[in-house]
């Protein structure tokens, strides 16, 4: 089972920077580059400097792709300098996020921040659910060796039926956070710093005899990984070495905070839409098609209550309100011909029938050209994709369900991955909060 452990994190001096909303980040892989320039603008200790430090001030070259040596040196002088400090004794670091699920309810999610013992996925201590890319490894792999540390943390869950952590928390959430944070979506994000011995080795403790679930992170975690090996090679098998291990923040499914929210697909070109009984000929043997012209607020209103996972049910639209729901007839016929040797946990899903039937199917998109790139964009305000159908930049916006944490629980147990952008967890963590030094060693 996992080690998880407190770790001596590296954090902002308040002193120094001033107010903490200005120095911290959402994750760098959600940010455009104008989104980079205001957080830049925002302080110049912002940690985006460090994570995604694309923009060059000093001689207004503006972006480059070259910049993680730069954002290496830049690590190292905010430590020197005292910009961050690190922390005196290994702790845990308790994160709050208080926010509004988008058209939804007000939520509360409390985890931990530790360090995890690295383990490959086929050793079933940790497991992912999701494809990773080799780009975006490349980039982290990069930075990683440039600052010798994680300047953010992995999202991962386990279940904890009986809550034993949140129970040694709850005397803590009680006190005043040693950081307090508000999003620009409206969340809230509090931390506490746990350093008593007695709690902590319980918290390990509990961490010792359950697997962790990757939610949010695959992409870093497979780069720990190759960082490991990389270090490996040089140092040798050290056990106790801080790269042994990755920070990751843990929450517990069973608690009820977390929250995944869908991530819908625009199909580009202009290919015109396709005519109801052209689209009953390709989906027709496995799905019911409802076609409708429904104005906007009303179909998302509709798409909301009915399109979920427990349902199977997709929304098409092709513009100028015209909008089809496709009703899986009965979900085993759809297990029956999805093709390859896909989990049952992954064939159940939704957006899997999505990609290896309606979308070569009905769009003549074969899983390699899906893979290829250039066909789909994926994005997450549905509104925002019906207005670039109407204004003919894609030819249609497909409405899919998320899946829920207990799916994702379903597909890693499984040792089985969903399709590319299946998950959106939400709200994002925050970088900057808390750091950590790999060149440390992790156990003396």
């Amino acid at each position: 089972m996992p080690e998880f452990l407190p770790f001596k994190g590296i954090r902002y001096n308040a002193s120094k920077v001033g107010d903490m909303s200005r120095v911290v980040a959402p994750p760098y892989d959600i940010l455009s580059d104008q989104d980079v320039l205001e957080l830049y603008r925002r302080s110049p200790y912002n940690v985006i400097r460090i994570d995604l430090g694309k923009y060059q001030e000093s001689d207004g070259s503006g972006l480059t792709d070259d910049w993680h040596e730069r954002a290496g040196r830049l690590f190292r002088s905010w430590r020197t300098e005292g910009v961050l400090i690190d922390e005196s004794e290994p702790a845990y670091y308790v994160l709050r996020q208080r926010y509004t699920v988008p058209g939804g309810p007000r939520k509360e999610l409390v985890g931990l921040i530790g360090c995890c013992r690295l383990s490959p996925f086929d050793q079933g201590e940790v497991l992912a659910h999701e494809h990773t890319f080799a780009k975006p490894k490349e980039d982290r792999l990069r930075l990683m060796r440039a600052t010798g540390a994680n300047i953010s943390q992995i999202y991962a869950f386990y279940s904890d039926p009986e809550q034993r952590v949140r129970q040694l928390l709850a005397p803590l959430l009680e006190e005043p956070p040693a950081v307090s944070v508000a999003g620009d979506e409206g969340q809230q994000h509090d931390l506490w710093v746990v350093t008593d011995p007695a709690v902590t080795r319980e918290i390990e403790a509990v961490f010792a005899g359950r697997p962790l679930f990757i939610a949010d992170g695959h992409h870093r975690y497979e780069t720990a990984l190759a960082y490991q090996a990389e270090q490996a090679a040089v140092h040798g098998e050290t056990p106790g070495a801080g790269w042994n291990y990755v920070m990751m923040f843990v929450a517990n499914l069973e608690d009820g905070g977390m929250t995944v929210l869908p991530t819908h697909r625009l199909v580009l070109g202009s290919a015109g839409p396709l005519a109801k009984e052209e689209l009953e000929a390709a989906v027709g043997a496995w799905y019911h098609v409802d076609e409708r012209t429904m104005p906007l607020s009303e179909a998302l209103a509709c798409a909301q209550d009915e399109v979920t996972e427990e349902s199977g049910r997709m929304g098409i639209y092709w513009g100028a309100g015209r909008w089809a729901w496709l009703s899986p007839k009965e979900r085993a016929s759809l297990h029956a011909v999805i093709p390859g040797d896909q989990s049952r946990a992954v064939k159940d899903l939704t957006v899997t029938a999505l990609h290896e039937l309606v979308l070569p199917r009905a769009f003549a998109l074969s899983p390699g050209q899906q893979a290829a790139g250039g066909a789909i964009e994926y994005l997450r305000d549905a509104a925002e994709g019906a207005q670039r159908v109407d204004r003919g930049e894609a030819a249609a916006l497909i409405y899919v369900p998320a899946p829920g944490p207990q799916h994702i629980l379903q597909v890693a147990e499984a040792g089985d991955v969903m399709p590319h952008k299946s998950t959106y967890f939400y709200p994002k963590l925050l970088t900057g909060l808390v750091m950590n030094d790999l060149t440390r060693p992790m156990i003396p």
